[in-house]
């Protein structure tokens, strides 16, 4: 490094020196190079992966304590007007990082619209666990089991299963 009082010459050590190559070279992508080369040393990629899990935890403590979240709301009405693309775009407006890991976690990309409700409800679950008020999805899932009488359709279930297990066993005894 040239200071006008000085010059200071360090070498790096040899586990740092892909980081002060990737520095040096003026390439278009110099982010994904430098974070590259920092992934190769190992105690520099846990310190890395350490410092993007406390983002992720003050991104969703932030998120958790948002008074207007698609998340807390639980009237009818909002319910009704429920969208998984508003609920993604919120955590990634909001919380970046958790809607990278999620969509990392499902292969999501905008060609996918259809795993949307995948990593809305997985990352629903996890917010409720933190805020209980977090829970619309969870309303969702439970009108959608009752309009959908559900209960019925189990009892009925269960009923053939009985059925089709008295009539197998007496298929076997009387073979």
């Amino acid at each position: 490094m040239h200071f006008k009082s000085k010059t200071i010459i360090k070498e790096l050590p040899t586990n740092l020196r892909s980081i002060g190559i990737a520095l040096c070279k003026p390439v278009p992508s110099l982010y994904t190079a430098i974070s590259r080369a920092a992934f190769k040393n190992k105690k520099l990629r846990q310190a890395l992966i350490s410092h993007t899990c406390s983002e992720l935890n003050r991104d969703c403590q932030k998120l958790v304590k948002k008074k207007k979240s698609v998340l807390r709301s639980n009237s009818i009405q909002d319910l009704k007007s429920f969208k998984w693309l508003k609920l993604l775009s919120e955590w990634k407006k909001e919380a970046p990082i958790l809607y990278k890991v999620l969509a990392a976690i499902a292969n999501y990309s905008k060609a996918k619209p259809s795993l949307r409700p995948f990593i809305g409800a997985a990352g629903a679950i996890l917010l409720k666990g933190r805020n209980h008020r977090m829970s619309a999805v969870q309303h969702l899932v439970g009108l959608c089991l009752f309009l959908g009488r559900t209960r019925k359709k189990v009892s009925k279930f269960k009923k053939k299963c009985v059925i089709i297990n008295i009539l197998s066993q007496l298929g076997t005894r009387l073979t």
